[in-house]
């Protein structure tokens, strides 16, 4: 198998990546989460600190905050010497995956208005813009576009993508792309209202991948 080809491993990580994260978080985000900081994630439990590792290597975190039915992505990156190798959106899809299964259908998040590489992953997998937070990065005054993903929708369309590739005689095949009625596999939850979230919520830090 071509290296091109590996996945990273997904995990929830424990206290003791937290220098691993300080590590990343320097090459990712400004201002950088301090250690503190980061051991502190390890003491809140509504904290989910996810990491995924590549040939035993920690290359990505993803740290997202729940209350209820809700998450909020307040940190994620991606070490610098593995960016553009899909470690980022394979880690973000995981840590949604285990986020509903937790009983979470809204996740938010912010990042800078500049940054086309991140939004362009979060539109690919469902993300939308409902709000600004102007000047909110006080180191250059930029503005944080706040952005939304309903994780039902989300599921919905991993499970029609999943369906819709087989192999056949070393052939991809494209199979219909109807989507399917997603009561065949979601979980006995009660949803609230999925109709449009508020812009609302505390905002996170720049995000990179």
């Amino acid at each position: 198998m071509k290296s091109g080809s590996l996945k990273p491993v997904v995990c929830r990580l424990s206290a003791q990546s937290v220098h691993d994260l300080v590590s990343i978080e320097s090459e990712s985000n400004t201002p950088p989460w301090s250690e503190k900081l980061f051991s502190k994630e390890f003491d809140n439990p509504h904290s989910f600190v996810f990491g995924a590792r590549f040939r035993g290597v920690l290359v990505g975190f993803l740290v997202a905050h729940v209350i209820t039915d809700e998450a909020h992505i307040v940190n994620f990156g991606v070490r610098a010497s593995e960016r553009g190798k899909n470690f980022g959106k394979t880690l973000l899809k995981e840590a949604l995956t285990d986020l509903y299964w937790r009983g979470v259908r809204w996740v938010t998040l912010e990042v800078r208005r500049s940054n086309a590489v991140a939004r362009g992953l979060y539109e690919s997998l469902g993300f939308y813009e409902v709000g600004v937070r102007e000047s909110y990065y006080f180191n250059n005054l930029e503005d944080a576009i706040v952005m939304s993903l309903n994780i039902r929708q989300f599921m919905d369309e991993q499970l029609v993508a999943q369906k819709s590739l087989y192999h056949l005689n070393g052939e991809i095949k494209i199979e219909s792309s109807e989507k399917k009625d997603s009561s065949a596999f979601a979980p006995e939850i009660l949803d609230r209202d999925m109709s449009r979230p508020t812009f609302q919520g505390r905002a996170s830090k720049n995000l990179l991948i």
